[in-house]
């Protein structure tokens, strides 16, 4: 395991975490964590350590204004976030990887759907409980007091560790993330729990048939996953495993 520092193209450092598998590899998956999460999250760490044991080296990192790295959290962006996976993806490409998996978790489905489409060298995308539809998502979060609050001090306090931006809601007025899915001529899969409180199921069960992609319903997953025996985990960690398995070798 390395931890490695590196640079965006707007001069902030990210700090991600690279693990290697005992035999050499050229293919890598990079793990996404969502809005208000960490590289070092419960649910990515044992799905990076999965991931390592079944053959792939894995590079997981923390989006600016996250974790370990720099950048206020209300200065996060979806277009910020891309620019912060293609530092990552570069990064990667320095080290000699050549064949890319993408895993996304939440709202980090948004930034992977607008990054994929633009990079040959990603084979397959597994998108964790991932919102895609944004239609109400403003609307679910502005009121009239949220909306002066964006005015005055420019973020709203979304939740105990994360604090939105005005620039980000008014992205998500605009992004439509199945539009650039449909672009993918790559292996898609989705995890989802039914029992989601946060992302409905739903938009999986939706979203997947319209791709043609493959679902994994965990039945009674909530949102990511954890449950107190991680049964729920383990199964998403068998899913995610043989399916970059089975896309990637």
């Amino acid at each position: 395991m390395a931890k490695i520092t590196f640079k965006n193209k707007e001069g902030l450092k990210l700090v991600g975490i690279l693990d290697r598998p005992k035999n050499k590899t050229k293919t890598c998956i990079i793990l996404c964590h969502g809005r208000s999460g960490r590289k070092n999250e419960q649910g990515l760490v044992l799905l990076a350590d999965g991931l390592v044991k079944a053959g792939f080296s894995t590079f997981r990192f923390d989006f600016r204004g996250h974790g370990e790295s720099e950048g206020k959290d209300y200065e996060m962006t979806i277009s910020g976030e891309k620019k912060d996976l293609e530092a990552a993806y570069g990064l990667l490409i320095k080290k000699g990887y050549n064949k890319f998996g993408l895993l996304a978790t939440s709202f980090a489905g948004v930034v992977v759907s607008y990054f994929s489409p633009k990079h040959k060298k990603i084979r397959a995308l597994t998108l964790l409980c991932t919102r895609l539809d944004f239609s109400s998502y403003y609307k679910s979060y502005i009121g009239k007091k949220e909306e002066k609050l964006l005015k005055s001090q420019g973020f709203i306090q979304m939740s105990n560790n994360f604090r939105g931006g005005k620039k980000l809601f008014e992205e998500t007025l605009k992004v439509n993330p199945i539009i650039e899915l449909r672009k993918l001529n790559i292996p898609i899969m989705f995890v989802h729990g039914d029992k989601d409180s946060y992302v409905p199921y739903k938009e999986s069960v939706k979203y997947s048939k319209e791709l043609k992609a493959k679902l994994v319903t965990i039945n009674g997953g909530q949102h990511f996953f954890i449950d107190k025996n991680r049964t729920h985990v383990n199964q998403v960690l068998r899913a995610t495993t043989e399916f970059f398995t089975k896309t990637l070798k």
